[in-house]
């Protein structure tokens, strides 16, 4: 079991291959007393209050071989290793680094032109065959594999409770290329989620990613399959605040090279559980952009990447917005040494903040903005 940031995740692993006539069954049940059910046609459920509330759900399970386990931040099949030390977590008291640059003669190709992605083709978020296993040298390599989903996994909802079948399809658990062991994942989304959110789209992949501990941007094989992630924002804080500083801190788990990379930040619609790479919330404005890179080997290891959202997160307490949205995507879409995975998911650190009753020349405490 695994306890992520939005709920947690507990995990079937399938240490050997399975005889024919010999198939594991694997089910599950989740009972949450109090609470009603409400079943999606991917095999997601939404657990809701009497009130009517969302209080958690869970996304369309999902399997994979050990390959592609292989290319996650944390694979399920190895011990774990935090990759973020203690001084790089970013909370109330706690500064985060100073604030980079990139010098301009370091800064990568950028697209002279928008590439946009093949996103009316109702393909681009179907599952490719090979699912749930290692797709190509340029996937694998980069860690864009795609797990299997299993849509029709839900046998039975009724009441507070759900019934799940989470045996995977005998053509992944007998196929001589599927390399074991196998790991099936029914995640459950809880509490926070619905205060924030954050997902990621991609090419191939058919279901939600709202429970992933990655999110990720740009292609690794030319534009043929393109990444790209939203975070929802609680703004509630934000009420009568003038804002000063604001910055955007993503952790920079994994990047194609050392070099300098752009990626933009944007003002969206919201995401949801039903955003894909074919179904997006709208792009409305782009409001930022950095060039830092970080993930890629041991001269450039994973850290705090940031990039100054100061105007979007003012214009946002200026028109007492609520909630806000944030997209990311590489600067440009075809060049696959753009290609980068943060951790799930950034806090936005608001500095140098002050009430609307207080001058705008005094700086009231650092307070860290989290998703």
């Amino acid at each position: 079991m695994q306890v992520t940031r939005t709920g947690f995740e507990q995990f079937y692993v399938l240490t050997e291959r399975p005889a024919s006539d010999d198939l594991p069954e694997l089910t599950l049940e989740v009972t949450a007393e109090g609470l009603a059910v409400t079943a999606d046609a991917e095999s997601g459920v939404a657990f809701t209050a009497p009130d009517g509330s969302s209080v958690a759900s869970t996304s369309t399970p999902t399997a994979w071989d050990a390959q592609v386990d292989g290319e996650r931040l944390h694979p399920i099949t190895e011990p774990f290793q935090d990759n973020v030390p203690e001084d790089a977590v970013l909370s109330s008291g706690i500064a985060p680094p100073p604030i980079e640059t990139v010098p301009s003669d370091q800064v990568g190709p950028v697209a002279d032109s928008e590439p946009v992605p093949d996103l009316d083709d109702p393909a681009a978020s179907t599952a490719p065959a090979d699912a749930g296993q290692a797709e190509d040298e340029e996937a694998s390599s980069s860690g864009g594999s795609t797990a299997l989903p299993l849509p029709e996994s839900l046998t039975g909802a009724a009441g507070s409770a759900v019934v799940y079948d989470l045996t995977p399809d005998a053509e992944l658990l007998l196929d001589p290329a599927t390399d074991y062991p196998v790991v099936v994942d029914p995640e459950v989304n809880a509490g926070e989620i619905f205060a924030s959110f954050d997902t990621f789209v991609q090419h191939g992949f058919a279901t939600d990613q709202s429970g992933s501990t990655e999110l990720r941007l740009g292609t690794y094989n030319g534009g043929t399959n393109v990444a790209r992630s939203f975070m929802n924002f609680d703004l509630s804080f934000l009420s009568t605040r003038i804002v000063h500083r604001a910055d955007l801190w993503m952790w920079g788990a994994y990047a194609a090279t050392c070099a300098a990379r752009e990626w933009q930040v944007w003002e969206t619609y919201p995401a949801n559980t039903g955003t894909r790479i074919n179904n997006q919330p709208g792009w409305v404005r782009q409001w930022s952009s950095s060039t830092l890179t970080a993930g890629y080997n041991g001269t450039c290891g994973s850290r705090w990447l940031n990039a100054d959202v100061t105007s979007l997160i003012r214009m946002w307490a200026d028109t007492g917005a609520n909630g806000g949205t944030v997209g990311l995507k590489a600067g440009n879409e075809t060049d696959n040494t753009a290609w980068k995975k943060f951790n799930s998911s950034g806090p936005a650190a608001v500095s140098r903040t002050s009430t609307s009753s207080t001058p705008t020349g005094r700086r009231q405490p650092r307070s860290a903005w989290r998703p």
